[in-house]
């Protein structure tokens, strides 16, 4: 009786991984985006994401709000996670009406018309909201409207203008009357 005996365990209790998975984010759509995991240390850490997202790999995610978490084990197989909200914000729908689609080199101005309205005409020969086929001369050319909205998405129309030099008596007369 009385026999006795001890031992001494040493128990490490490792703390957890500071896992982050980066700020909430606020694209466009069609934007690609890279989710990516940091804070899990020691050995080779490793990040798992939600919704079939693979760490460091950029995809494009779809319209709308979508939260995606991460799970990072460090290399002492303690695991943490995070959280990361993606806005994809919609790309505005653009419209661009030119009045004239073909015109002769000799004619008026041709008045460019977008929606919505307050985005920006560019091109060859464009001022303002005016294409001037003077300017321009003789050939196609492409005229791009740009809006961009409150969330900074940009969306955008191209229309090609074709300018030619109208040396009929017939054409003349149809330049003179625009």
């Amino acid at each position: 009786g009385g026999c006795g005996s001890s031992d001494t365990i040493d128990v490490i209790v490792n703390p957890l991984p500071n896992v982050d998975g980066g700020p909430d984010q606020f694209i466009c759509e069609g934007d690609a985006v890279t989710l990516t995991g940091t804070g899990a240390t020691g050995g080779s850490p490793t990040y798992v994401w939600s919704n079939g997202v693979t760490d460091g790999v950029p995809f494009v995610p779809a319209v709308g709000t979508t939260t995606y978490e991460v799970i990072g084990t460090d290399g002492n197989g303690c695991e943490n996670s995070d959280e990361v909200e993606l806005v994809v914000n919609p790309t505005p729908s653009v419209n661009f009406l030119a009045t004239e689609d073909t015109t002769c080199v000799e004619a008026g101005s041709v008045l460019l018309i977008g929606t919505p309205s307050g985005g920006t005409f560019t091109g060859t020969g464009v001022s303002g909201n005016s294409f001037s086929p003077s300017i321009s001369g003789i050939g196609q050319f492409d005229i791009q409207y740009s809006y961009t909205n409150s969330n900074g998405c940009t969306g955008l129309e191209i229309q090609t203008i074709v300018v030619e030099n109208c040396s009929s008596i017939g054409e003349n007369e149809l330049a003179n009357v625009q």
